[in-house]
């Protein structure tokens, strides 16, 4: 409980909850910070100046590579979509109680990463018929369709668990009744961010079971260098993950979740280095030799019988 102006009851604070108070909120605004601080503006327009440079990038490579179209635009849409977030978080930065911004920010920059994850698969997916055929135990749609379903699901689970949570605590601090208790609706975000990491350890040992099952092949040559920049932009993602599901399991107003340094280091950072890669590295520059070597192998294939 924290003291209250004269007339009004006390007002319930979350555990952990050192934060300043809105003890006058206007409409859409709530007494407490949900992120537990004041975002940074220089860090935040920092992000959205990075992020708008690499989907300028990408949008470049999705005009030039054809053939890795889909690719390109999935990475482009996740640059977008941290542009839109980090620019709600900058907002924050000015009057941080505003409700909307903070649910804005968060659908953005939780969902931003999914596309990066679908990009990655569709990656992997496309090097399938290049490599031995033994090398993945699905084939390349089921590995796409799988973890992009899971991906989605868990996804709706976390953006739905962290509105409970904001809007829980925002009406547990004006003394309202919330919709769910916010530690409940924060096992929800949890669960979610569990499911989801799990998925992305399954996706890395397959990713791991082909790059050894390619080392030494005739395709080697051609995939190698791709195999390892999909493995580094996919543990990019998850160590990005695994920060959120400890920032979810410590609590909305824990140590981890109110450390915008940690904030800065292990959620902008890896996703900025993980699409910058593809920048580096653009996937539609080696579409070429798999098309060809694709086809060499299912004529030998054909051959053979």
């Amino acid at each position: 409980m924290s003291a209250a102006p004269s007339g009004m009851p006390p007002i319930k604070l979350p555990d952990g909850y050192t934060g300043p108070l809105n003890l006058n909120p206007a409409d859409g605004e709530s007494r407490i910070i949900i992120y537990g601080y004041v975002p940074s503006l220089a860090a935040n327009i920092a992000a959205v100046v990075c992020f708008l440079i690499l989907l300028l990038a990408h949008v470049v490579w999705l005009f030039r590579y054809r053939g890795t179209r889909i690719f390109q635009f999935l990475l482009s849409l996740s640059c977008l979509m941290e542009v839109i977030g980090y620019a709600f978080r900058a907002m924050s930065h000015k009057n941080p109680f505003v409700v909307m911004r903070f649910v804005l920010n968060y659908f953005f920059i939780v969902c931003a990463p999914i596309f990066i994850s679908a990009a990655i698969y569709l990656g992997l997916a496309r090097l399938l018929p290049v490599v031995p055929s033994n090398a993945s135990p699905l084939s390349a749609k089921a590995l796409v369709t799988s973890f992009i379903a899971i991906d989605t699901v868990t996804i709706v689970t976390q953006v739905v668990g962290a509105a409970l949570v904001g809007s829980g605590y925002s009406a547990q601090a004006k003394n309202n009744i919330p919709p769910m208790d916010p530690e409940d609706a924060n096992w929800i975000l949890v669960a979610g961010l569990s499911v989801q990491t799990l998925a992305s350890v399954i996706f890395i040992a397959i990713m791991v079971r082909v790059m050894i099952s390619t080392r030494g092949t005739v395709a080697a040559a051609g995939v190698w260098n791709v195999l390892w920049v999909l493995l580094i932009s996919d543990l990019l993602i998850v160590l990005r993950t695994i920060f959120r599901l400890a920032e979810g399991a410590d609590g909305a107003f824990g140590s981890i979740s109110g450390n915008q340094s940690l904030f800065i280091a292990l959620e902008m950072v890896p996703v900025i280095i993980a699409v910058a890669l593809w920048v580096l590295v653009p996937l539609g520059k080696w579409s070429v030799y798999w098309d060809t070597h694709a086809s060499d192998k299912e004529a030998r294939s054909s051959n053979s019988v």
